[in-house]
């Protein structure tokens, strides 16, 4: 007798059942219809593997004139997604508006415009290299005539929220400009939409904001930790920066305490010579000729030690 497949399958079903007993009355029933054909439960299940998938052929090698990214732009922060056409053309009142260098674009290719070489046309908007550098190459090999070129075409952000909000600029423009040339040159290496010069920009930038700038507030090391987090804690160089972020408000924080226990020391003394005078006019005054050189010094702002030679000089106490 041949196997009843459809029987089988209609048992099978009912092994999913939510009731326990069901279920394993499915089970062997379906083991016995298995058995009379010399089947066992394994069988029917190694039957139904799929075959193995053939391996992947090896990828093409890259065209000579292509070079291969050596390395890759920072994840995209949470939240971000690709922009569309309509919505970018929308955000500028045309395409050809949303295409032109913004202003500070203007700015960064006439700081490099020496070593400035463009694409070939119609692409001319973007900069192949600037003196051989290119967005394949790394940043550190960055020239540093170009790296103080993008550096001084605008001032810098002083702040890490400033930095923060020039880079998010950026990442923005690069979005827009992905959306409207998703493929802007033959060989391109993906890692940015950006022209050159705005990308040199960008990597200054990052580094301010990962690394090179110091927390001066808590709004500041919390604007840097939310940017690592949303780059899911990229960086080791980012969490040691994080943690001299820490330590350098925990230093703030304790000149801060140290400057409210001097606030009992009086600030209307200019110069040396008259601190000098303040301390004499103590000693010499009924009222305060009997507190102790470290009073007296806390009071006017000197060294116990400046009251006690004075207060030898001008005999007072004795």
């Amino acid at each position: 007798m041949m196997l009843d497949v459809a029987k089988l399958a209609k048992v099978l079903a009912l092994a999913d059942s939510a009731n326990a007993g069901e279920a394993a009355t499915a089970i062997e029933t379906a083991r016995r219809m298995l058995a009379r054909e010399g089947k066992r439960l394994v069988d029917l299940v190694s039957g139904l593997a799929p075959a193995p998938a053939a391996p992947a052929p090896p990828p093409a090698p890259p065209r000579p004139h292509q070079q291969q990214p050596r390395h890759s732009p920072p994840p995209p922060r949470q939240g971000d997604a690709p922009m569309e056409v309509a919505q970018v053309i929308a955000r500028y009142g045309s395409r050809e508006a949303a295409l032109a260098p913004c202003s500070r674009e203007k700015l960064l290719r006439a700081a490099v415009a020496r070593w400035a070489r463009p694409q070939e046309a119609p692409l001319d908007r973007w900069t192949r290299s600037l003196d051989g550098w290119t967005t394949a190459s790394l940043p550190r090999h960055m020239p540093p005539d170009i790296r103080r070129a993008v550096e001084t075409a605008y001032s810098l952000p002083t702040t890490i929220a400033g930095a923060l909000a020039e880079l998010e600029y950026w990442e923005r423009r690069d979005r827009e400009l992905a959306a409207l040339v998703p493929h802007r040159a033959e060989g391109n290496d993906g890692q940015t939409h950006l022209d050159l010069p705005a990308h040199a920009r960008a990597i200054v930038i990052r580094r301010l904001m990962e690394h090179g700038l110091r927390a001066q507030t808590a709004q500041d090391a919390l604007a840097r930790a939310e940017y690592w987090r949303a780059r899911a804690g990229r960086g080791s160089w980012m969490e040691a920066a994080l943690l001299e972020d820490l330590r350098h408000l925990a230093r703030l924080e304790g000149a801060v305490e140290q400057n409210d226990e001097d606030k009992g020391k009086p600030s209307h003394f200019r110069t040396a010579s008259e601190r000098r005078e303040e301390v004499v006019r103590m000693l010499t005054d009924p009222e305060t000729a009997s507190l102790s050189d470290r009073e007296i010094a806390r009071r006017v702002g000197v060294s116990p030690q400046t009251v006690g030679n004075l207060r030898r000089r001008t005999g007072a106490g004795e």
